[in-house]
């Protein structure tokens, strides 16, 4: 983690996620195709330590684990390029990679994916085409909470066979967004600090629950297990669009704001389909 100031082990947060995510940009910038990666996007701290309040049952005896930034940053991959889930055939058709440096930072990044996949079922069944746009705001600071303003257009150019797949104005438009308020590993931080049980006050500085605090403050924190459970769960779920949305042209103008350590997952499909999970 270099010259920052986040003491974390391993950051875990909303921060960790936009590093990471600013660092895929990079790689794809000098031509990197794959990258091997140890999974580290689920905390099992709070399971761990009361299997009861996490949800153990006869499926899951160990109970849940807690979904992190950077397990955010996983899902999003694999909703993009990762295997059907649903069966049948996935294919990527095209990825676009772009990304800003700051002028008075080198190690500010404002970026995004672009990715349009074809999910193919059988003959009897057709495709289901998703766009996909992964935005990405990270800083260096991982204290920075400033909001940046933020458009994306959407024009024919996108599509891979350069037509849209469906009328972009009637085009069914979701969203997921990982924030430090929405981030379940930054709320177990926030939470050990009000209660007294943080291993240090800074609020920025985001790892798993078993580095933020002791064993009474896991205690303590696993007895509302299930809320940041659920959170996580949330942060993977996708949602209508909240911010603003025009056609102008023919081209479809998406725009909204986010904080600095922040990704926010923009995904356009059929209307007449819907399909939150990951």
């Amino acid at each position: 983690w270099g010259v920052w100031k986040d003491k974390s082990p391993w950051p875990q947060g909303a921060f960790g996620a936009a590093w990471a995510a600013a660092a895929w940009l990079w790689s794809r910038q000098v031509g990197l195709t794959a990258a091997f990666h140890w999974d580290n996007g689920l905390d099992t701290s709070l399971s761990r330590t009361n299997q009861t309040a996490s949800g153990a049952s006869s499926i899951h005896p160990s109970g849940y684990p807690v979904i992190t930034g950077w397990g955010f940053l996983y899902g999003a991959a694999l909703r993009m390029v990762g295997p059907n889930l649903n069966g049948g055939e996935s294919q990527t058709t095209a990825e676009f990679v772009s990304s800003f440096t700051d002028a008075h930072d080198t190690s500010q990044t404002v970026g995004a994916f672009r990715v349009a996949r074809v999910l193919k079922y059988s003959e009897l069944v057709n495709d289901e085409r998703e766009l996909h746009y992964l935005l990405i705001f990270s800083s260096p600071d991982y204290s920075d909470q400033s909001i940046k303003s933020w458009e994306l257009t959407v024009a024919s150019e996108d599509f891979p066979e350069g037509s849209p797949w469906w009328p972009l104005s009637s085009a069914r438009v979701l969203q997921r967004v990982l924030t430090p308020a929405t981030c379940a590993s930054n709320q177990m931080k926030r939470d050990l600090i009000s209660a007294g049980f943080a291993a240090d006050n800074d609020v920025h500085s985001v790892s798993t629950a078993s580095e933020m605090t002791n064993v009474t403050g896991l205690r303590w924190l696993s007895k509302n297990a299930s809320r940041y459970i659920r959170m996580g769960v949330d942060s993977v779920t996708s949602q209508p669009f909240t911010g603003a949305r025009t056609i102008r042209d023919g081209v479809l103008h998406l725009s909204g704001t986010a904080t600095a350590s922040s990704i926010v997952m923009i995904t356009l499909s059929s209307n007449s389909k819907f399909n939150s999970q990951m």
